[in-house]
């Protein structure tokens, strides 16, 4: 928790930057093959590696950091079933 804000860890296939680095569960390319398609419900690409949320990582308040596109799907698909409140960040490439 930071801020006292509840974070989704996402999966993802990319290696860790540093010792204790937290955020993300980290797994394999063929360990986040193997996650179940149909429970993906955030899935996006950056750079060479994958990130997804899974449902089941879902609680009542919590944050998650998503890309405009992926959080447009997800509130096409979700919007009946969560209360969405989206914050966007802009940065410099």
């Amino acid at each position: 928790m930071l801020y006292n804000v509840k974070m989704i860890s996402s999966y993802t296939d990319r290696p860790k930057r540093y010792i204790g680095e937290e955020g993300h569960i980290f797994l394999s390319k063929e360990e986040f093959d193997k996650l179940n398609k149909n429970k993906i419900i955030s899935y996006t690409e950056f750079g060479s590696y994958r990130y997804c949320c899974l449902e089941s990582d879902v609680k009542k308040i919590n944050t998650y950091v998503i890309d405009e596109k992926e959080l447009d799907i997800l509130i096409n698909k979700y919007k009946n079933k969560y209360y969405l409140y989206k914050v966007r960040i802009k940065r410099t490439t």
